[in-house]
């Protein structure tokens, strides 16, 4: 093993790194419903694809490059999943549901800025309430956080969201579309919520 070697086997794991990073990107970014940005991150996906496989796969006797694609593979995979996290345009809708009415539950994320909806239903063992709320993904894990102290037993789903009309909202509330939130008051109802068992 020389340094040539080393360098080549750097230089896979790189192509790896960038063709699985931009799969994932793509498998996301499709998923949005823009088909134009996904067609376009697919063609450099597939040209940097037929790179790196026809190197690993005329290397399968060097334990050092076929390490180094699949290193590339998994580093590629935490790539894409970030950026489509970091950078995502895209919405989706948050659910949770919980025991009770859900009052306090809304007022609390009304209160950090989240324009939260309320519905009523029949649970298993009970009254139970489905609280909504269409959010950014990249506000998405800031709303995760937030669930997590409000309603840290409800039962939670998120799902993509391929088409939003956005509609106006109070001052302070999170508008889609929008980068960032305004959080009035950061101690409203979160420190002392009572957490409830939640009928799933």
């Amino acid at each position: 093993m020389d340094i040539q070697d080393i360098i080549a086997a750097i230089g896979l794991a790189a192509l790896a790194t960038c063709n699985v990073g931009l799969w994932t990107l793509r498998v996301a970014v499709a998923a949005a419903g823009r088909p134009l940005v996904a067609a376009a991150i697919a063609g450099l996906e597939s040209l940097l694809f037929a790179l790196a496989f026809g190197t690993v796969i005329s290397s399968l006797d060097d334990p050092l490059r076929v390490g180094a694609y699949a290193l590339g593979v998994a580093l590629g995979t935490l790539a894409g999943v970030f950026a489509d996290e970091r950078f995502s345009t895209g919405q989706s809708l948050v659910r949770v549901v919980i025991d009770g009415d859900g009052g306090q539950e809304v007022a609390a994320l009304r209160a950090h800025g989240w324009p939260a909806t309320c519905s009523r239903a029949d649970g298993v063992r009970g009254p139970v309430a489905v609280l909504a709320v269409t959010v950014d993904d990249a506000a998405l894990r800031r709303l995760r956080s937030d669930l997590d102290r409000v309603a840290a037993d409800g039962f939670l789903t998120v799902e993509r969201l391929r088409s939003v009309r956005p509609a106006a909202l109070p001052p302070g509330m999170h508008q889609i579309g929008r980068r960032g939130l305004h959080r009035p008051n950061r101690q409203i109802g979160i420190a002392g919520m009572p957490h409830r068992r939640t009928t799933r």
